[in-house]
């Protein structure tokens, strides 16, 4: 089956990407809790709404995907795989499509939330509370 799995966090034009082990035995609960720590993390204060765990939820809890998207304070990618290889490549194909997005006037206020909401050290913290990174 698979051996890992790539998340991307996206939130404006800033992307984090991490390749972690894969884990068959609770991986549906384990990245529901960690989609919903890390959308805590990335919303506004003011932002009262549930917390869609997209995906997730739409599936059999013994349906494992090769691929889930959520959208919600940015886009959330996770991709499973065999290859730790093609993880890579994945990866960087989001890093160049976040450097194209990067190129010409960003606005400051852009520039603020994405200080406040998409750290890379707090979000690779949030990351490893759940997964191990390879």
């Amino acid at each position: 089956m698979y051996k890992y799995s790539l998340i991307v966090s996206q939130y404006y034009n800033s992307c984090h990407t991490f390749i972690v082990e894969f884990e068959e035995d609770n991986f549906i609960d384990k990245f529901s809790d960690f989609v919903e720590e890390l959308y805590k993390y990335k919303r506004n204060e003011e932002d009262k709404r549930e917390i869609n765990i997209g995906n997730f939820g739409y599936f059999k809890r013994n349906e494992i995907k090769e691929r889930y998207i959520l959208n919600d304070a940015g886009d959330l990618y996770i991709t499973n795989s065999k290859y730790a290889n093609h993880l890579k490549c994945e990866s960087e194909k989001f890093k160049m499509d976040s450097l194209r997005m990067c190129r010409g006037y960003i606005k400051k206020a852009i520039t603020k939330a994405i200080s406040e909401h998409h750290s890379y050290g707090k979000v690779k913290g949030i990351v490893e509370k759940y997964f191990k990174i390879v």
